[in-house]
């Protein structure tokens, strides 16, 4: 039901979403939160491969997820925040796509900080 109520919202903004014209600097800040998405599912995936495995905060994935649940989750926030970015009209998109640049920056930050950083094992 819940997604049945999402997509029906999501399908009464796409009219709206497509008269709010796409410009080079969305697809810069899209870019730029598609890195730092990358950049934290390697990272991720990364120190929960180490002999001994970093703890993962995420609540949704749990302590220990699988490789599988990572990627899985990280693709689907590729996708995701970019269908969103698109749907949403100025400000909200630009609001959307800082606000999950933020998010993964100190996503990014804490794995560099407290696992040292990529070690190779993607």
């Amino acid at each position: 039901m819940k997604r049945a109520i999402l997509a029906a919202v999501l399908l009464a903004a796409a009219p709206a979403a497509a008269l709010d014209e796409w410009t080079a600097a969305d697809t810069s800040f899209q870019l730029g939160v598609t890195t730092l998405l990358v950049a934290d599912w390697a990272l991720t995936v990364d120190f929960l491969s180490r002999p001994v495995p970093g703890v993962e905060t995420n609540a949704l994935l749990g302590p220990h997820p699988s490789r599988l649940a990572v990627s899985a989750y990280m693709a689907g926030w590729i996708v995701g925040s970019a269908a969103v970015a698109r749907i949403l009209s100025q400000p909200w998109r630009r609001i959307w796509q800082v606000t999950i640049g933020a998010v993964e920056v100190a996503a990014v930050g804490n794995n560099l900080v407290v696992f040292g950083g990529f070690h190779g094992k993607w």
